[in-house]
C-alpha cells in the first residue's frame, strides 16, 4: 500500500511539473513532494506559491494552505535539525492569512515540542560542562587518558561545542594518538571556524607528524583569528625554520620549546639517530597509552607463562562470581555477575571468536581445567588446540555451547546458584546455546550488554539511545518504531520507577510528565543517566537502574543487532 502511494505521488510530481505555473499547481506539487518525503522541495514550492499568490492577489485561504504545508515539511525536517523556529514562523504566518483550528493545533504542538527541545539542550549543555570540567581536573593531574574519556562524554552530550573536541585533541597529542588528535582539531574548526585553539591543536599535530608545510598553512589560517597571538607566531617561526632547512627528520628539542615540551619529549627523537622515526612510524609512538581493550592473538594459548596464573576452579572457589546486592530505594535484593565474572566471560568468548574469524575451531571440547586466570583478570588457555579441518558454522556453535556450560559451571563452583542469574546474563547463555547461531551473531556475543562493567553501562545506554532515537529517528523511522515496540516493561515500568525512592525523585515534579510509553522509559533512563555526575551516589544509581530494569539495555542492543545497526555504535570500545 505504501509503495503504491509513493508511486502515485511521484507520478503526481511529474504531472504537476508539466502544468501551468500558477499557485494551485505549486501547492499540489508541494503536497506530492511532501507525501514522498522530499520536504525541502515541498518547502521551496510553498515559498514560490506564497510569493506568486501575493503577486496575483490569490485568496488568503490558498496562501494560508501553502504556509501550513510548508510548516508541515519544516516540522519533519526539524526532527533531525532540532530547530522548530522556521516551522513555527510559517504556522503563525498561515494563521495571520487565514485562521484554522487545525493550524492552531499544529502551532501549539510545535511550540510545546520546541520547549522540550530547548530544555533538553539546556540539560545536555549542563551535563557537557560538568564532564568537561571533570576532564579539566584530570588533565591538570596529567591523567590524559581519563581526561579524554570525560571530554568524550561531553561531546556526546553536546556534539556542537568545539571546546570539548579541542580539549580532547590536546589529550590525544599528549598520548601520542596523532591521527585522532588531528580529527578532533578539524572537527573543532568545522564547528567554529573562528575558534583559534582548533587551529593551534591541528597545527601542533601536523608539526609532530612532521607535516611542516601543512602545519605552516594551518598556523596562517589561525593568524586570521588573532594576528597578535604569540603561540601562533611562535609556531609559524618554527614551521618556517623546518621548511626552510628541508630537514624535517632532524628537528631538535630546542626547536619545540613552545610546544609544551616537558609533556611531549617522549614523542621526539632520542639519543640514537633513528629512535624518533621508529616511535612515530605510524603516527603512534612506542610509548603510547592505549585504552583498555581485550585483544586476542596466539598468546591466548599459553603453556608456560611466567605470570602467576590460577586454574579456573581454584580461582572460582576464591572469587564469588554471582553476587547479591541491595536494590537501593527498595527493600528488594538482586543477583548480578561481578565485574570479574563478566570480564572472564567476555575474554573467553573473544578467544573463540578470534580463532573462528580465521576459520579455526577447538579440536576437543573446552574443559574447566583448560582455563587459567591471573589475579589481574588475564585469561589464558592451556592444553587446547584449534584446527581448520572441517570448519563450519556447526563447529562454531559447538564451541559456544561448550562455553555456556563452562561459564555455568564456574558460577556454581564459586558458590552461585545458576537459577538466580540476572535476566540479561541468562539470555547471554541462551544465545551461546542457540542452534540457529550465525557467524554474524559473534558480534553480539563478544559485545553483549550482559558483560558490561557496571561503570560503563551509562555510556553504552546513551550510545544506543542516540542510535535509536536520534539517528534512526531521522534516517529510518520504521526501524526506530520497530525497536521501541520491542522494548520490555511496557505495562509496569512507570510503577517501578515511582516505587523506588532513588528513582522516584526523577519522576515527580518534572516539567514534562512521563507517560507509560517505551519512548518515555528511554527518556527517563536517559535523563537520570545524563546527570549522574551531580550526585555522589552516581555509581549506586547505575546499579539501581540495572537491578530494576536488567533487560532494557540487552533488548536495545539485540534489536539494533537484528536491524544491522549495532556495529556502527562502536560498542566494542566500552568493555575496558
Amino acid at each position: 500500500m505504501e509503495a503504491e502511494q509513493a508511486r502515485r505521488a511521484k507520478e503526481a510530481v511529474e504531472h504537476y511539473t508539466l502544468g501551468p505555473r500558477d499557485i494551485t499547481f505549486l501547492t499540489n506539487r508541494a503536497d506530492a513532494y511532501f507525501r514522498i518525503g522530499k520536504y525541502e522541495e515541498c518547502a521551496r514550492d510553498c515559498d514560490e506559491a506564497v510569493k506568486r499568490g501575493r503577486e496575483l492577489g490569490s485568496d488568503s485561504e490558498l496562501i494560508a494552505k501553502a504556509l501550513s504545508l510548508k510548516a508541515s515539511a519544516l516540522l519533519e525536517l526539524a526532527c533531525c535539525a532540532a530547530d522548530y523556529t522556521p516551522a513555527i514562523r510559517a504556522l503563525k504566518l498561515s494563521l495571520a492569512e487565514n485562521y484554522s483550528e487545525e493550524t492552531l493545533e499544529k502551532l501549539n504542538e510545535a511550540e510545546s515540542v520546541r520547549k522540550e527541545v530547548v530544555e533538553q539542550e539546556r540539560l545536555d549543555q549542563e551535563a557537557a560542562d560538568q564532564y568537561r570540567e571533570k576532564g579539566n581536573e584530570f588533565f591538570r593531574q596529567k591523567n590524559y587518558h581519563e581526561a579524554a574519556i570525560h571530554y568524550t562524554r561531553a561531546t556526546k552530550m553536546n556534539p556542537k561545542d568545539p571546546r570539548a573536541f579541542s580539549n580532547r585533541a590536546l589529550c590525544h597529542i599528549h598520548l601520542g594518538a596523532f591521527p585522532q588528535g588531528l580529527e578532533d582539531a578539524e572537527k573543532c574548526i568545522e564547528l567554529e571556524p573562528t575558534f583559534l585553539k582548533g587551529y593551534v591543536r591541528k597545527a601542533k599535530v601536523q608539526f609532530l607528524m612532521e607535516n611542516y608545510e601543512n602545519a605552516l598553512e594551518t598556523y596562517l589560517e589561525g593568524l586570521k583569528c588573532d594576528p597578535n597571538n604569540l603561540e601562533v607566531l611562535d609556531g609559524l617561526r618554527r614551521c618556517a625554520a623546518c621548511v626552510k632547512g628541508s630537514n624535517a627528520g632532524d628537528v631538535e628539542l630546542e626547536d619545540l620549546k613552545y610546544v609544551e615540551i616537558e609533556e611531549l619529549k617522549h614523542f621526539m627523537p632520542g639519543d640514537g639517530p633513528n629512535t624518533g622515526h621508529q616511535q612515530r612510524s605510524n603516527g603512534v609512538p612506542a610509548s603510547r597509552v592505549l585504552t583498555s581493550q581485550c585483544e586476542c592473538n596466539t598468546k591466548d594459548i599459553d603453556e608456560s607463562s611466567a605470570e602467576r596464573l590460577y586454574d579456573a576452579m581454584s580461582y572460582a572457589m576464591a572469587n564469588m562470581m554471582l553476587i547479591q546486592v541491595q536494590v537501593l530505594g527498595t527493600t528488594k535484593e538482586f543477583w548480578r555477575l561481578s565485574d570479574k565474572a563478566t570480564r572472564i566471560s567476555r575474554k573467553l568468548a573473544l578467544i573463540l571468536r578470534s580463532h573462528h574469524s580465521v576459520g579455526k575451531y577447538l579440536t576437543a571440547p573446552l574443559q574447566v581445567s583448560n582455563i587459567w586466570i591471573g589475579s589481574n583478570g588475564i585469561v589464558k588457555l592451556r592444553g587446547v588446540s584449534f584446527t581448520s579441518k572441517g570448519f563450519s558454522t556447526e563447529r562454531v556453535r559447538d564451541d559456544y555451547k561448550r562455553l555456556s556450560r563452562i561459564l555455568t559451571a564456574l558460577i556454581t563452583i564459586s558458590g552461585g546458584d545458576s537459577t538466580k542469574l540476572p535476566p540479561d546474563y541468562a539470555e547471554f547463555l541462551l544465545l551461546l546455546e542457540s542452534d540457529t547461531l550465525k557467524m554474524k551473531d559473534e558480534l553480539l556475543i563478544v559485545n553483549n550488554a550482559a558483560l558490561l562493567p557496571i561503570r560503563n553501562r551509562t555510556e553504552v545506554f546513551l550510545m544506543l539511545h542516540d542510535r535509536i532515537v536520534d539517528y534512526l529517528g531521522c534516517t529510518n523511522k520504521k526501524k526506530k518504531k520497530k525497536i521501541l515496540s520491542s522494548l520490555p516493561y511496557k505495562e509496569d515500568w512507570l510503577d517501578t520507577a515511582k516505587a523506588n525512592t532513588k528513582i522516584n525523585q526523577w519522576v515527580v515534579n518534572v516539567q514534562n510528565e512521563y507517560k507509560m510509553t517505551p519512548h518515555d522509559l528511554l527518556r527517563l533512563n536517559r535523563n537520570i543517566r545524563s546527570h549522574l555526575h551531580r550526585y555522589k551516589d552516581g555509581d549506586d544509581i547505575e546499579e539501581v537502574l540495572y537491578c530494576e530494569w536488567p533487560e532494557l539495555l540487552m533488548v536495545m542492543q539485540k534489536m539494533l543487532h537484528l536491524e544491522g545497526e549495532l556495529e556502527a555504535t562502536e560498542i566494542q570500545n566500552k568493555f575496558g
